[in-house]
């Protein structure tokens, strides 16, 4: 559990959202503004992390409760026991993300990365003058293709003016009219349930690790075949939801939330493609 706390704290931070830490204080993730680098171009602006005394941004404890699918007081209880385990005499050590002492917050660099994963110059591109020798080679390449173009558009419609006639052709008299004989009258067969191919219907009470909900059923097929080629164990399956006019595309059905959540946090460790998914109960 202790790592999965870990995880949420990192992935919130990540998505650049503040964290409070009740009885400790908050993370607060900032924004540097971009810096001139001599004449050529500008540092990239950085993202960091600051802590602070107030009480800032979403709880760890709502975002427990909320993941979990368990309620405040049980979102408590959880809490505490990864504070019991990450807290020190003079110091908080969240694996992943970072240490606080001495009201003052040092990252990881596995954090810094996921904020700042494209750090560098941006350099101007220099003007150049105009090449003259280019220009002209240009212009008579282009005149040559547009003469090439003209040459075979005046062929063709020589060659349709000059083509043989249709022969026409005698159709068939029409067969004289059969009188109609009216059927015998049944009774209308009772319409078959419409299943669609390829989605299928939720069971009530079922709990779904969902990857996505789509308008679209060729998107909700597209990604559904992206994350089978990445991991070949996976089996997703898609599910019509909301009176049959969404799709969604779920990882895997699960006995209970715990088991989903469960599920969550272990494809998370393997691939960020997973980091979104959230829980659905079909009641």
């Amino acid at each position: 559990m202790i790592t999965q706390v870990n995880k949420l704290i990192y992935n919130t931070l990540c998505k650049g959202n503040d964290v409070a830490l009740p009885t400790i204080g908050s993370l607060v993730v900032r924004r540097s503004a971009p810096v001139a680098k001599g004449k050529s171009g500008f540092a990239a602006p950085q993202r960091s992390v600051t802590f602070t005394g107030e009480q800032r941004g979403v709880s760890v404890v709502a975002l427990i409760a909320q993941t979990a699918g368990v309620e405040n007081s049980r979102a408590e209880e959880i809490y505490e026991q990864w504070l019991e385990s990450v807290k020190g005499e003079d110091k908080v050590a969240i694996e992943g993300v970072g240490t606080i002492a001495n009201r003052t917050f040092t990252a990881d660099e596995a954090l810094l990365s996921a904020l700042n994963p494209e750090l560098g110059i941006a350099v101007a591109p220099k003007a150049k003058g105009c090449n003259r020798t280019l220009v002209v080679v240009l212009a008579v390449l282009l005149a040559l293709a547009l003469a090439a173009v003209a040459y075979l558009l005046l062929k063709d419609c020589k060659c349709s003016q000059t083509a043989e006639p249709a022969q026409s052709v005698e159709m068939a008299p029409a067969p004289e009219a059969v009188p109609a004989v009216e059927p015998e009258t049944l009774p209308a067969p009772a319409p078959a349930p419409v299943v669609e191919e390829g989605v299928e219907r939720m069971e009530k009470g079922g709990n779904y690790l969902v990857w996505g909900v789509f308008s679209d059923k060729a998107n909700a097929l597209r990604y559904k075949k992206l994350i089978e080629s990445r991991h070949s164990s996976l089996n997703c399956t898609i599910y019509h939801h909301k009176d049959d006019t969404m799709y969604l595309l779920a990882i895997c059905q699960c006995p209970t939330r715990m088991a989903c959540l469960e599920r969550k946090w272990e494809l998370q460790e393997i691939d960020g493609l997973f980091d979104d998914m959230w829980i659905f109960t079909n009641k």
